[in-house]
């Protein structure tokens, strides 16, 4: 069985392991439903950019060594922002010193995590895929305050919105089911309510604006992408995007315009409010999760591809950001380790 090199997307599991994985750089696909090997029942999965199901025994004792994975980290330096780097085969997260190659914690015990979010009061909420679960960290902790129990889901990814309400994009449930999102009230640690929808299959990312509406990227049962919005995250969804190559994170930046990760294009596409086009932003490699610098204005994209998380200058719709910083140091983020999520804190949610 060929494992592709380039990362597109990953799923740690339990009794066998979904690696999402990108072209080798040509911006084909093959685009066939295909039956999964390997003792996953008749789950089929779509091949473009993606599904190889492998058995869990190849992943479950795999943890690529790195010199900080056997640090300790006594008392962290948690003074100014720190960027949150989260990645799935290395089970773990770090942060850094804004603008920093220096590491300044390291976060173990992870089960293959993904995407991270902050809130407004600078928690850190990291999308445990392989635990089924999405551990809170205080800013600086190396332990959670509080776990979100997400029993039955793989989550990938995760939203707050400005009321503390948790939003975790879950790709598949543990049967290999479509995708959905749980909602949390703030204060639960059990899901208040499930969003599921007619159009998902892989549900890739999720994001909430300032009115509480929802946004879900996913892929369909064809591999195609596309994001529908979910009015006061309720109800069904409406497809407001179609035709991605292949769904990736999800943001809003302060002026409301909606940004997505199209990982075969690879490019950041800009919206405006309306979902109308203007503008994208070429990247490189396979671009995942993304989150913004609320005060700065900065965004940061977790590159897979890359082994890199790219601070970027962001313009809004002119689309023509540059690239301020790279968080590729630490001896550890490159492509055979690579990030998949990435935060600042604080970075204040929305």
């Amino acid at each position: 069985m060929r494992v592709p090199t380039r990362i597109g997307y990953a799923l740690g599991v339990a009794a066998a392991v979904a690696l999402f994985a990108g072209c080798s750089g040509t911006g084909s696909s093959l685009n066939s439903i295909a039956q999964t090997p390997g003792g996953a029942g008749t789950q089929s999965v779509v091949r473009n950019h993606v599904p190889t199901i492998i058995a869990g025994k190849f992943l479950n004792g795999f943890h690529p060594s790195a010199p900080s994975q056997q640090k300790s980290w006594v008392s962290p330096d948690i003074t100014g922002a720190l960027v949150y780097i989260c990645g799935f085969y290395a089970s773990a997260c770090d942060f850094a010193k804004h603008g920093s190659h220096r590491e300044a914690g390291f976060i173990s015990g992870l089960s293959y995590p993904q995407g991270v979010g902050v809130d407004r009061l600078n928690n850190v909420y990291v999308a445990n895929t392989g635990a089924s679960d999405v551990p809170v960290f205080a800013k600086g902790a190396l332990t959670p305050t509080k776990t979100l129990d997400d029993s039955g889901q793989y989550p990938v990814d995760v939203a707050l919105d400005r009321n503390g309400t948790v939003y975790v994009a879950n790709i598949f449930d543990t049967s290999f089911n479509p995708g959905s999102v749980s909602v949390y009230k703030n204060g639960s640690l059990t899901p208040t309510k499930i969003l599921t929808d007619p159009h998902f299959y892989q549900v890739i990312s999720v994001a909430v604006d300032e009115l509480h509406n929802l946004v879900v990227c996913y892929n369909n049962s064809s591999g195609i992408g596309a994001c529908d919005q979910f009015l006061s995250a309720r109800g069904h969804g409406v497809t407001k995007i179609s035709g991605l190559g292949f769904a990736g994170g999800d943001a809003f930046d302060v002026a409301e315009n909606f940004l997505v990760n199209d990982q075969l294009g690879p490019t950041t596409n800009i919206y405006h409010p309306t979902f109308s086009s203007c503008g994208s932003i070429a990247q490189t490699g396979d671009p995942l999760f993304m989150n913004f610098d609320r005060s700065g204005g900065d965004l940061y994209v977790a590159n897979a591809g890359d082994g890199n998380v790219y601070e970027q200058d962001y313009l809004g719709c002119s689309g023509s950001g540059t690239l301020e910083f790279t968080y590729n140091g630490h001896g550890f983020w490159n492509p055979s380790n690579p990030p998949f999520g990435v935060a600042i804190d604080p970075g204040g949610g929305i």
